[in-house]
């Protein structure tokens, strides 16, 4: 016959092969759950999240690159030292000079 000791420890391995298998055959679906709880979590918070504004009617202004450059070559040449004036120089410190207007911006308009 069967002793007592080993029949406890059937019937213990025994619920607890049950638990194993049933949670073995939960897990796919347990999986599955939470799979589809994080898409759900992620698609409100993609619904709730302001998405940045595109501006094509945005005006950007630029100089005239040509004007630009004729802009710097005349403020180096104001900057180079003049013959036989070296007495105005001592008279008028450079600091003091001023710098000529700026041209007007010209506008770039993309639509």
């Amino acid at each position: 016959m069967v002793q007592p000791i080993e029949l406890q420890d059937v019937l213990a391995k025994t619920q607890a092969a049950e638990r194993i298998t049933q949670l073995q055959k939960a897990s796919p679906e347990n999986d599955q759950r939470q799979s589809l709880l994080i898409a759900g979590q992620k698609a409100s918070e993609a619904q709730h999240k302001a998405t940045p504004a595109v501006h094509p009617d945005e005006v950007i202004l630029h100089r005239n690159p040509e004007e630009e450059k004729k802009r710097k070559k005349e403020k180096k040449g104001d900057k180079a030292p003049k013959e036989g004036t070296d007495e105005d120089a001592d008279k008028i410190p450079p600091a003091m000079d001023e710098e000529p207007p700026l041209p007007p911006p010209v506008l770039d308009i993309t639509v």
